[in-house]
């Protein structure tokens, strides 16, 4: 399908049920070619029960990079992420690579140095709270902070940080859409055609119980209205993850 895309409509980024961090790194694989990359994607899917720990989908990452040897640069596939951390020493990793030897104003330094540090100590409580300070740190230190990181390495580093902690209200189909929003105007993306493999529970178009709304229902109403198309696959004799609330 995504081959098939990519041919007849130019669809060449994936929008992904992956955080930032393994957006960068899948990227990277696709450009280099290494298996230890992609194997980082994967490495805190199969410790848990995430469904895209298999390798069913390592084999098509493999694919889509080989069919990116045979197009043309600006026709290859690439990856964007929307959800949240998934891998919180990989996110302090990608971190350590946005922030390389560029200068940063002390204050939002030291922010930063607790943010990285509790993230590779993957403790997500004392996070939040550090997390969300230093959003607002590099928020309000916005103008200075673009000129000394460049601008896509801000927008870079400001989606990250403000996944380190759930606004209050937000659930995670809020966060999604917030990703989405940030990423669809930092990346530019208005003319592009995206693609996406995305569980059940994400791509239904109608309101379900309780009149809950998926990511794709939301984005039809808002930034792509009318533009959705779901294709929905159910397996027979499978079991789904579905959440049951």
């Amino acid at each position: 399908l995504l081959k098939h895309l990519n041919e007849r409509a130019g669809v060449r980024t994936c929008v992904a049920e992956i955080d930032c961090a393994k957006a960068y790194y899948l990227n990277e694989y696709l450009r280099t070619g290494q298996d230890s990359t992609l194997r980082l994607v994967f490495r805190s899917w199969v410790t848990g029960s995430a469904q895209w720990g298999n390798q069913d989908f390592f084999n098509k990452v493999q694919r889509i990079r080989a069919l990116n040897q045979t197009l043309p640069a600006a026709q290859r596939i690439h990856f964007i992420g929307l959800d949240e951390l998934q891998d919180l020493p990989l996110a302090a990793d990608y971190a350590q690579v946005l922030l390389g030897t560029r200068p940063v104003p002390v204050p939002l330094r030291a922010s930063l140095d607790s943010v990285l540090t509790l993230l590779r100590r993957a403790d997500a409580g004392a996070l939040a709270d550090i997390g969300r300070r230093a959003a607002q740190a590099l928020a309000t230190q916005e103008a200075q902070c673009r000129r000394a990181l460049g601008p896509a390495i801000y927008n870079s580093l400001a989606l990250l940080l403000r996944n380190t902690f759930r606004p209050t209200g937000f659930g995670r189909e809020d966060m999604l859409v917030a990703n989405f929003e940030t990423q669809y105007r930092t990346q530019q993306l208005s003319h592009e055609k995206l693609y996406g493999l995305w569980g059940l529970a994400h791509v239904l178009q109608s309101p379900i119980q309780g009149n809950f709304q998926s990511l794709a229902a939301r984005l039809r109403q808002g930034p792509l209205p009318g533009k959705v198309v779901s294709v929905l696959c159910v397996f027979s004799g499978c079991q789904m993850l579905f959440p049951t609330a």
